[in-house]
């Protein structure tokens, strides 16, 4: 399902824009329980992003949410000389994020290309997959993470 807005209000789109878009992506285990339990004990319905009332997030509410993301993670790794590091971040550039650090952990390129969504693994590579930061993604304390619950090449 997709959180989509129309007009500042959000409501759920149960068909994505492709039908390569329909996909499962696996979660590792702690995660899935986390999200789960911020859920339950958060909101009380099964989804993530809903205001207070229950009811999902306005784009404005989302945005001022991200905004405070971002905040939290600029308070993490701000130092005295550059005390807001990170500008700019937008939630979608997770997603190549997370295709690169796919190509980091040698995931083949087609399984890529399906958990990503995309009609042809070219688009996951040539638009996703940032190659020249793989080495970087390789040594990040988030790669054994990929390592163990994604499948290899040949998998």
């Amino acid at each position: 399902q997709n959180l989509v807005f129309s007009k500042n209000k959000g409501s759920i789109k149960d068909s994505p824009k492709t039908d390569t878009s329909r996909r499962t992506n696996p979660l590792i285990s702690p995660l899935r329980e986390a999200f789960k339990a911020c859920a339950e004990i958060e909101n009380g319905t099964p989804f993530l992003l809903v205001n207070s009332r229950g009811e999902l997030f306005s784009k404005s509410s989302y945005r001022r949410f991200w905004e405070g993301i971002v905040k939290k993670m600029n308070a993490a790794v701000a130092t005295k000389e550059n005390p807001a590091p990170i500008q700019g971040l937008r939630s979608h550039m997770l997603r190549h994020t997370f295709c690169t650090y796919l190509a980091a952990a040698g995931v083949h390129a087609a399984t890529a290309q399906k958990l990503m969504g995309h009609s042809n693994a070219q688009i996951t590579l040539d638009i996703y997959t940032h190659l020249p930061l793989v080495n970087r993604y390789s040594s990040s304390p988030i790669f054994k993470f990929y390592q163990e619950f994604l499948p290899k090449n040949g998998d």
